[in-house]
């Protein structure tokens, strides 16, 4: 995956292929999808924001060689907590379910935790994270 960051917005380049067969159940698909074939950009809006959260909201957009938009798709949301007292920690996966814990946070300094969501807006995992800032851009620091 090669990332460019152009005015603002962040272009990734994407191919993808399989692999590997885990599931004996399975039957590889051979295909090879190559987003060369596309201009392929990783939309982000902010679609919620107070004093103690910011939602985010990621699509992904592939625009033809010619400039017409082939497709967009809805990706991964993302939740930052500001200043939370507690977190939720991935143990992994035990007897098929997936396992956490809760983790209290220390929140005399001033902290986030960054929240990303499955597409089915359920928790795919949390971090946590601090703002910096480098003269003009703002951005997270993830600690994890």
């Amino acid at each position: 995956m090669e990332v460019k960051h152009l005015a603002g917005c962040y272009l990734v380049d994407y191919i993808y292929a399989e692999t590997e067969v885990i599931d004996p159940n399975y039957t590889h698909d051979s295909r090879v999808y190559d987003a060369n074939r596309f201009i392929v950009k990783e939309l982000i809006k902010i679609v919620d924001e107070s004093n103690s959260h910011v939602r985010r909201q990621h699509f992904m957009q592939a625009d033809s060689h010619a400039g017409s938009t082939t497709f967009m798709i809805r990706h991964h949301g993302e939740i930052w907590h500001k200043n939370p007292s507690y977190r939720y920690k991935y143990l992994g996966r035990f007897d098929e379910n997936d396992r956490c814990s809760i983790e209290t946070i220390d929140n005399s300094k001033p902290i986030w935790v960054k929240e990303i969501l499955s597409l089915d807006e359920g928790p795919r995992y949390q971090c946590l994270s601090q703002w910096k800032e480098n003269q003009t851009l703002f951005f997270m620091v993830t600690y994890e």
